[in-house]
């Protein structure tokens, strides 16, 4: 399936003349907001080398990867029909090894899939497991300081 964000009236225009030109019938969904940052994606990968650091145990695509299905997967599971359908096909019956493994090498999209809103809960649950663990998690944001300290997680 196609994925693609639409940020500006031209994108919009460039949408409906591809629309008008695929054959009928056909299914369209869409997700109001607009994907991750490229701060948030920088982010997440801060995070997993600062776990393989301060917990060892894997490397931080491994950390990676259980972020993605620890924490990632329930976030789009509730969210997201498709995804949902998709990995309780797919992934869901597998074997915990397996579905990191399926997470490592790119096999399903799960972060890459979620928007701005969705990647910051993501991001807030990172911060509140690992912390919790007494990993050091590096706070580039000012905005993510405050809201952490609102929710209680400083």
């Amino acid at each position: 399936m196609a994925h693609r964000a639409i940020k500006t009236p031209s994108q919009r225009e460039g949408l409906f003349s591809v629309l008008s030109n695929v054959d009928l019938p056909f299914t369209i969904s869409w997700t109001k907001g607009h994907d991750r940052t490229a701060a948030q994606n920088r982010l997440q990968w801060l995070w997993a080398e600062e776990c393989a650091r301060d917990l060892g145990n894997d490397d931080a695509a491994g950390y990676q990867a259980i972020f993605k299905l620890e924490i990632g997967v329930p976030i789009l599971r509730a969210e997201n029909e498709e995804f949902r359908h998709v990995y309780d096909t797919l992934i869901k019956p597998a074997s915990y090894e397996e579905k990191i493994k399926a997470m490592r090498s790119g096999m399903i999209d799960v972060s890459s899939r979620m928007t701005k809103k969705q990647m910051t809960n993501y991001l807030d649950r990172i911060w509140a497991e690992y912390t919790g663990l007494g990993v050091d998690l590096t706070l580039p944001d000012p905005e993510m300081v405050w809201r952490l300290k609102a929710q209680g997680n400083d």
